[in-house]
């Protein structure tokens, strides 16, 4: 079952970076329950699982994430006719406490932006005062800006991490930033010499016109180069926009 659910139901529904997780949970799920039957499933075995990993040391929000993955597939087992019950839809969550988070102080952010490297600091700009995720910036296409709509502009954020669409109102900062990125046209060269010129879609990518996938260590260099010491996830700059709203 837990192949039929990630190739049939989780690599179909979910996000790819959610359909890798599964793939890792999963394994741990068949370490412990694949040796069983579905029908021999019981939710005193998975309780007893969640015990053990506990007392493996793991954190609670490492074990409700096992714990979802494992509720999710055996209600599609319910689903698909494999079982008339799920065993584990009456097991309870760990209590989790709140996650610790920091944010850039106000003098901060213009120094991460200016020490970063050059094709950074649109991006960076954008992720502070929107608060859009890294997925959603190496997605986000010209298409979505418009510089037209509402009072300053709007971004269009489409399939965001709910599956929704959701519009940002741009502020004078993220408006005058994205007029003054440019857009990066691409050569390309067709059949018998000929030579194509097009606008690249994506608002920020490499020369080739690939989007940005990995930003990490530069990311890294402009807080080292920025004299910001304390450990600070780009996730973060999420944090810095909601506290300097």
């Amino acid at each position: 079952l837990g192949d039929e659910y990630l190739e049939q139901w989780s690599r179909v529904q979910k996000k790819e970076s959610t359909y890798i997780r599964d793939k890792a949970r999963m394994k741990r799920l068949k370490l412990i329950f694949g040796q069983k039957f579905l029908t021999e499933i019981t939710q005193r075995d998975v309780e007893r699982f969640l015990a053990d990993r506990k007392a493996d040391g793991m954190a609670p929000a490492t074990m409700n994430r096992e714990l979802c993955c494992l509720k999710n597939m055996l209600r599609k087992a319910v689903d698909w006719g494999y079982l008339q019950s799920n065993p584990a839809g009456g097991v309870k969550q760990q209590k989790e406490s709140p996650p610790e988070f920091d944010f850039l102080r106000e003098g901060e952010i213009n120094l991460l932006i200016e020490k970063a490297a050059p094709h950074l600091k649109a991006f960076l700009t954008l992720a502070i005062y929107t608060g859009m995720r890294r997925g959603e910036l190496f997605k986000l296409e010209w298409r979505d800006v418009g510089f037209s709509k509402g009072e300053k502009g709007i971004i269009t954020v489409r399939d965001t991490k709910n599956r929704d669409t959701r519009y940002i109102p741009m502020s004078n900062i993220v408006r005058d930033t994205l007029q003054r990125h440019p857009k990066r046209i691409l050569v390309e060269a067709g059949e018998k010499g000929q030579v194509t010129r097009r606008e690249c879609p994506l608002v920020f990518s490499w020369p080739d016109g690939s989007g940005f996938k990995w930003i990490d260590n530069g990311f890294k260099g402009a807080l080292e180069r920025a004299g910001v010491t304390r450990y600070i996830r780009f996730h973060d700059l999420r944090h810095t926009f909601a506290s300097h709203l």
